[in-house]
């Protein structure tokens, strides 16, 4: 019984197809490229089937795509959402709880089970149990305004005010 080895267009398929299906897990647009980039190579390979081809047309087809592709099909699949924000950047917008007195240049708040230095930015004071909205980060200080301004729009998430 003889044991057939994949041929080259074969070998590219199959590692386009795997790429495909990491894609569906990560829906970074990444391993689509690659996929892209495989499949691509497999025609490559139909006409050429020296290694070296292979790995060049691979290798330059991935980054064409991941340059050309990627981009654009990250604005498809992510149209009309904000960027989500993470590490501090995330805490923009939310709701904070009023742990200690606010000033214009002393108080605290807690969100999420941590005390955080807080600023008022308009000089009005904040009374311990209030709310707040955090405006602006510097360093770990929170500059924050009052929770009932027109300008609120809570971001995702702010409805839990830590505590």
């Amino acid at each position: 019984m003889e044991v057939e080895l994949l041929t080259y267009w074969q070998f590219w398929v199959v590692i386009g197809m795997v790429a495909f299906v990491i894609e569906i897990f990560t829906l970074d647009f990444t391993f689509f490229s690659v996929g892209v980039g495989a499949l691509l190579t497999g025609l490559v390979s139909v006409f050429s089937s020296q290694v070296y081809v292979n790995l060049l047309a691979f290798a330059l087809l991935t980054v064409v795509s991941l340059f050309l592709l990627r981009p654009r099909m990250q604005k498809v699949l992510f149209r009309g959402r904000r960027p989500q924000g993470t590490n501090v950047e995330a805490m923009i917008g939310k709701r904070a709880r009023v742990w200690e007195r606010i000033e214009r240049d002393r108080g605290a708040v807690k969100l999420y089970g941590d005390i955080w230095p807080a600023r008022s930015l308009s000089g009005e004071s904040f009374e311990p149990g209030g709310e707040v909205v955090i405006e602006r980060i510097e360093g770990i200080t929170l500059y924050v305004r009052a929770a009932g301004e027109t300008k609120d729009t809570p971001a995702r998430g702010s409805e839990e005010v830590g505590g």
